[in-house]
């Protein structure tokens, strides 16, 4: 692009050295520069007419992979949505990429969340979900369509109606949801007291505002670390979806409780739920919890980690870093400093616990999602950027324009004693003037008041395989086998049964032998114990007619961890033109 850089004499020479030693070499700073001048002129030129998937691969062969400037020129390219980006498109890339140090693994594994998901069901204005249906629907279909939507800027009116459906739904629910055990985030550590008292070492994180979209950052710090995942759920959180008013009431389990006094409400808990057991609370002291000496009778140590919130109120990528980097890193810190523990204490794998609590969790607001109202009263019931409730004492309630009504709820919390009335804002509705520069809370969307909680420990679980068989088989009178025909599009079917006390996912069909060709394969959600049919669409080559077994392959997932299973039968296969076939089946 810039004429005369290298002399013809200089290129010949370079070109004779060995390449692979040569992309070895560090880029000196001036030739950095020269080249990322170069990788804006190259792209200011051919960057709008990269309109599908195969001048996308053009361009993508035209760069070095060793520049962050190329990768954020073609993450720029993926981002405007001129064509759907697949999962060859984002393969591609990362092969591109991956050896070089110019882009980080947490950054090349975030081009996945420009793969368009499918996208979530519109439920009826009176579809008459209740608590699992929603919840199923946040974590199935809302969560990852959502996440690309933050990444993509894709506004979606008809989804944002939906969610200001559940926002409907979760005010009206309340009380009953906050009533349960299992439900309310408010007894998370009421429903844990059972493992807890079997540890003889448990770790407590109380990780503020960990939304559900970022688990999996959290989940591949602590299985690098070396934990398995062993339990998790989705609970409800109280509102309004802010710190001080959740966070009291998670540690403590009392509807009365103060922001101001965690570690006496940790200290009284253990008392009552864990007695004669080493209680320590560490605040937010990593360092303290990692240097803490080994605890010499059954303990539970308590963290409440605050640099998650922090992060995400922040503009990190105005800093050139992305969400998912810092909060890896910043989990990361946590599943280091519990191995450390871990390894410290010299007990059992099994009777060493961690729980992983969050108090809320947060959205990221898209410019047409904001709503912005005028007025002195309005600017100082929002005096922050970051929450997007408001309090209001009962004796200004009609000071309040009626306007600010329209786009939420008036809130009085059911359970405890309280002269504050709260605005809560109807699914994504922002009343304060402006876009959050980070992410915000207080509001009752899915993302900000479905959260998780975790249990992991030093040993893998023993999941069962699911059981899978063959079903709706055509039977060989001669043999008494399954019979099926070659080069005939068939459609296989198994029924698989999930024999664990947690939910289980079909990712994955795959026929080991004989080959085939597949076409289309179903996936399945199975609940515990719940009994499910997959589909698979397939024509096996002449080559199967020498095969006399049947193999497929199953991946499923489970609490995050991958697992396979085989499904195997002795089989019979036959040409199409063997006697007795119809052209009826064809």
């Amino acid at each position: 692009m810039l004429e005369f850089k290298v002399p013809l004499q200089q290129a010949r020479a370079l070109r004779s050295m060995d390449q692979e030693k040569l992309c070895n070499l560090p880029l000196h700073a001036f030739a950095a520069a020269e080249a990322t001048e170069q990788v804006d002129l190259f792209f200011n030129d051919v960057g709008a007419s990269v309109i599908d998937e195969e001048a996308f691969l053009k361009v993508l062969g035209c760069v070095s992979g060793l520049l962050t400037k190329e990768f954020e020129r073609l993450r720029g390219i993926l981002m405007s949505c001129n064509f759907p980006v697949s999962e060859l498109v984002v393969k591609r890339m990362q092969e591109r990429f991956g050896s070089g140090r110019a882009v980080s693994n947490v950054r090349l594994s975030l081009l996945t969340q420009l793969i368009v998901p499918k996208r979530p069901r519109i439920p009826e204005e009176n579809a008459g979900w209740g608590w699992e249906e929603w919840v199923n629907w946040v974590s199935d279909e809302y969560t990852p369509y959502r996440y690309w939507q933050q990444a993509s800027g894709h506004y979606d009116a008809d989804l944002e109606s939906a969610v200001g459906r559940f926002t409907d739904w979760y005010l009206s629910a309340y009380e009953s949801i906050h009533a349960s055990v299992e439900r309310s985030n408010v007894h998370s550590l009421s429903a844990l007291t059972c493992q807890i008292l079997q540890d003889e070492l448990s770790i407590i994180f109380v990780v503020d505002c960990l939304p559900k979209m970022f688990v999996d950052q959290f989940s591949q710090a602590f299985m690098t670390a070396g934990f398995h995942p062993h339990d998790s759920r989705l609970v409800g959180t109280l509102l309004p979806s802010h710190t001080e008013v959740c966070k009291p009431r998670l540690i403590s389990g009392d509807w009365d409780a103060k922001a101001t006094a965690y570690e006496k409400a940790i200290q009284r808990r253990g008392e009552q739920s864990w007695p004669g057991k080493d209680v320590r609370y560490f605040g937010g002291d990593l360092n303290g919890l990692r240097n803490s000496a080994r605890p010499i009778k059954p303990a539970v140590l308590v963290l409440n980690y605050l640099l998650g919130d922090e992060t995400l109120h922040a503009n990190v990528v105005q800093d050139g870093s992305t969400y998912e980097e810092e909060l890896h890193r910043i989990y990361a810190r946590l599943a280091d400093a519990a191995r450390e523990v871990f390894d410290r204490s010299a007990i059992d794998a099994e009777r060493f616990g961690i729980y992983i609590l969050t108090d809320h969790g947060a959205t990221r607001i898209l410019a047409e999602e904001t709503a912005t109202l005028d007025g002195a009263v309005v600017k100082k019931l929002f005096p922050t950027e970051k929450h997007r409730f408001a309090a209001i004492e009962d004796s200004e309630g009609d000071a309040i324009p009626d306007k600010l009504w329209d786009f939420g709820y008036r809130f009085k919390p059911p359970f405890e004693q309280s002269d504050l009335t709260y605005f809560i804002p109807r699914g994504h509705n922002t009343i304060r003037a402006g876009i959050p520069k980070g992410y915000v809370h207080g509001g009752a969307t899915p993302e900000e008041v479905i959260v998780p909680v975790m249990t992991w420990r030093p040993v893998s679980v023993p999941w069962k395989a699911p059981s899978v068989r063959f079903a709706g088989l055509t039977i060989d009178g001669a043999s008494g086998r399954p019979v099926f025909y070659v080069k005939r599009m068939i459609t296989l079917t198994l029924e698989i049964q999930n024999q664990n006390a947690k939910p289980i996912d079909v990712a994955r069909i795959d026929i080991l032998e004989p080959h085939a060709d597949v076409r289309r394969a179903t996936a399945a959600r199975l609940a515990p114990g719940q009994t499910s049919i997959v589909e698979l669409e397939c024509s096996f080559d002449a080559s199967a007619l020498k095969a006399d077994e049947l193999a497929v392959q199953i991946t499923f997932t489970i609490d995050g961890a991958r697992q396979f299973t085989d499904c195997r039968a002795a089989v019979l296969f036959k040409s199409a033109m063997t006697g007795g076939f119809s052209l009826r089946d064809l």
